[in-house]
């Protein structure tokens, strides 16, 4: 068991000096992949969530039109409508993520050459 908590150990010593190199290279990268991350991972729950909304709405207007002959068609248009904008903003989010990995790749590089 001590092997393992060595282990460990030293993948957190290593996780911190990373950091420490990408905070001293580009805080402000650092920081916009650190908010980047966190959107781009919380927005495939909201579209999860978001889609379920739009089958409940499907479901209710189905219902309505069943009983009344005509439903609105706005409650499930605005989930859907929704939807697709969390769904730009995932894709943006993403190629965000990319942008910046790819300019703190190149000015890790630099640093290393220095």
């Amino acid at each position: 068991m001590p092997a393992v908590l060595t282990r460990f150990s030293s993948l957190l010593d290593q996780a911190r000096r990373a950091l420490l190199l990408v905070w001293g290279t580009s805080r402000g990268l650092f920081l916009g992949l650190v908010l980047a991350t966190l959107i781009a991972g919380m927005l495939p729950a909201l579209a999860a969530w978001l889609g379920q909304r739009i089958v409940d709405a499907v479901v209710y207007a189905m219902q309505l039109h069943a009983q009344q002959g005509s439903a609105p068609l706005w409650p499930v248009l605005r989930y859907v409508l929704f939807e697709a904008g969390v769904l730009a903003l995932l894709s943006a989010t993403q190629r965000a993520l990319s942008v910046q990995q790819s300019l703190l790749r190149v000015q890790l590089g630099q640093r290393s050459t220095r």
